[in-house]
């Protein structure tokens, strides 16, 4: 079990996804990495980001690529980012205990905008590794993002909101 980098949020472990376990079975890199700058976390978000063009998918099509897949074809949408990044930290000694990859949701209207990043523990903080922006943040610090599921190892967790008795007692339901 791991605990929640999100304040306010819980994880439930949840039977595990064929479509993460596919991508986890295939998250070694056999490409060439030397545009990978790996001297230090920003460093390396933004030689990934500048790498990879992107590209979103057609209307109710969620093809999520394997790292050799969306280094290859140098495209990819924000779960192909995130699926490299973490494929790319594994194969350069960072342990999947320091990351999750996080599916969820940004607030916008008319509706809300599926989006996914990758979170790395780094001196015992997480950090947002987001295709959006280069500079890394306290996922706390994305207000408008409302995290839905995480992946790590062969895991696959679900968030809920979490409340105070406060919260729930002052609720107009």
């Amino acid at each position: 079990m791991i605990d929640s980098p999100f304040n306010g949020y819980a994880l439930a472990k949840v039977n595990t996804s064929l479509q993460w376990l596919d991508v986890r079975t295939h998250i070694g890199c056999s490409f060439n990495q030397d545009w990978v700058d790996l001297r230090t976390l920003d460093k390396f978000n933004l030689s990934v980001n500048q790498h990879v063009l992107y590209l979103s998918e057609s209307e109710g099509k969620d093809e999520w690529q394997t790292p050799d897949e969306t280094a290859m074809r140098r495209t990819g949408d924000c779960e192909d980012y995130a699926i490299l990044k973490y494929g790319l930290l594994l194969e350069n000694g960072v342990s999947e205990d320091d990351m999750i990859l996080v599916v969820g949701e940004i607030a916008k209207d008319p509706s809300p905008l599926p989006h996914a990043f990758l979170l790395v523990k780094s001196n015992g903080k997480w950090l947002v590794l987001d295709s959006m922006f280069d500079k890394l943040i306290d996922p706390n610090e994305y207000i408008n993002f409302k995290p839905m599921k995480a992946f790590t190892g062969d895991s696959e967790y679900l968030f809920s909101k979490t409340f105070t008795m406060n919260e729930i007692l002052n609720a107009n339901i």
